[in-house]
């Protein structure tokens, strides 16, 4: 057996521990000689069992995995361009209903002075052109079209004309409100006729552009009266030839019904300016004035009609019943709250205190802020008076016909749904339904007024108990 000395540990030329279990290894191991084997040559060891300098082995690394880059191709310059105008060019076809459509087809290949090559050309590029679009398109793909905003620091953005400079642009929606027998018409026509011959309203410049005036209010006889007077006390010698007109009562037509019509007769850009005497005589069936709902469909209407005519939209409205000097001018139009939000502008005639006088207001939804003017009416007179307080409104109350009282009654006999109630006092009495929901609005916040368990309204007049008194 090999002796130890410990105390000879880490002399050159003595063993340590590392050789020792070297040796060990050899000697007692799987791989220790035998008779029949002789023992494994390692060659970091020495036949002294010493360790010698042994050559590093090679490490071998696995072969690395290359990932190809995916190619990524930038689109050219010219075919960014040539997306944009193939998506404009889609979102304008969107806008042509289909009867213009079918109309511009038809006249293009009629069009003598075409040859016969290139009229086969159209007919065969319009019926193959549907294998050209992407096989998922739709078209709200290009109704609603999202834009990067990085373009707008240089871009020059292009406005449409001023309708009323400073005012109104050509393709937005006008209300033009006022009291009931002020003069609405009479105004409406004044300011449409203003604008067909390009001269000042009331001091402020028009656009002169070809408009389109719809009555469904006023008998044709009446109507064509009063653009003759009208014409005739006018600043100048206006010419009327760019005013268009149609005449649409008693043709039963509603907004469901005309705004179709309009669309197949009126070309795109044919009219800068489309106006409505009075609003009201267009509403669809069951729409209700005061439904904001109801209304905002309906004003939808009128958008579409101006962004497929390409023309501003501009209508009269009534204001509810009683003093409106104690009311912001945008709160003054009858019915729901959406007449006075919807709008792009909305001009407000008020009662002067001085007889004769009105107040003029401007709430512009594009423009900066406009001051009030006002203006003395003698019809078919009417001019700007800068000598009064445009400040000065009527503060008188009119006595009314009807008052809360008349609602009141009605609930003391039976319950009633809004609706209903409205419905009765327009058949019993005669009252309006804007009238109505003017006082409806302060009757159901009186007290003894409330609902039933059938959501019925109903009023427990208060007994006053003189016992106690």
């Amino acid at each position: 057996m090999m002796q130890i000395n410990h105390n000879n540990f880490g002399q050159v030329g003595q063993p340590n521990l590392i050789t020792l279990a070297s040796a060990s290894c050899i000697t007692h191991g799987p791989n220790a000689a035998s008779p029949d084997q002789p023992a494994l040559d390692y060659p970091y060891m020495s036949n002294t069992n010493t360790l010698v300098n042994a050559p590093t082995p090679a490490i071998t690394h696995p072969p690395k995995l290359v990932i190809p880059k995916p190619i990524i191709t930038e689109p050219t310059l010219d075919q960014i361009n040539q997306n944009k105008l193939i998506q404009k060019c889609r979102s304008e076809i969107l806008t042509i209903n289909e009867y213009e459509l079918r109309q511009s087809i038809l006249g293009a290949i009629s069009n003598t002075e075409l040859e016969d090559t290139s009229r086969q050309a159209i007919v065969d590029v319009i019926k193959q052109g549907h294998q050209y679009l992407p096989k998922d398109y739709d078209e709200q793909d290009d109704t609603l079209i999202i834009n990067n905003a990085r373009d707008l620091i240089v871009k020059n953005i292009t406005k449409p004309p001023e309708l009323i400079e400073g005012i109104f642009y050509v393709g937005g929606k006008m209300s033009y409100n006022a009291p009931s027998k002020m003069g609405k018409t009479w105004s409406l026509m004044h300011l449409a006729l203003a604008v067909s011959e390009g001269v000042d309203w009331f001091g402020f410049k028009t656009t002169k552009s070809r408009i389109l005036f719809i009555n469904p209010e006023l008998q044709n006889f009446s109507f064509e009266d009063r653009i003759q007077t009208l014409a005739r006390n006018f600043n100048g010698q206006p010419t009327l030839e760019n005013f268009d007109y149609i005449s649409t009562r008693g043709l039963g037509l509603n907004s469901n019904s005309l705004i179709p019509l309009l669309e197949r007769r009126i070309k795109a850009g044919q009219y800068k300016a489309i106006f409505l005497d009075s609003i009201y005589k267009l509403y669809p069936e069951n729409v209700e004035e005061n439904s904001s709902s109801d209304v905002g469909r309906f004003l939808n209407e009128l958008e579409q009609l101006a962004n497929n005519t390409n023309a501003a939209i501009v209508y009269s409205h009534h204001y509810s019943k009683g003093l409106q000097s104690g009311k912001a001018a945008i709160d003054r139009s009858s019915g729901a709250g959406a007449w006075g939000r919807d709008p792009d502008a909305i001009i407000s005639v008020t009662e002067h205190e001085k007889e004769n006088t009105y107040t003029v207001e401007f709430n512009l939804r594009d423009f900066k802020p406009v001051q009030p003017i006002a203006i003395r009416v003698n019809w078919p007179n009417v001019t700007r008076d800068n000598s009064l307080n445009p400040k000065a409104l009527k503060t008188t109350q009119y006595a009314s016909k009807y008052t809360e009282t008349n609602i009141l009654d009605y609930l003391t006999s039976k319950p009633y749904t809004a609706s209903e109630l409205q419905k009765e006092l327009k058949r019993e009495l005669g009252m309006s339904s804007s009238t109505f929901y003017d006082l409806w609005n302060e009757v159901k916040k009186k007290p003894g007024v409330g609902q039933d368990n059938d959501k019925k309204w109903v009023y427990n007049r208060q007994v006053c108990n003189t016992a106690n008194n």
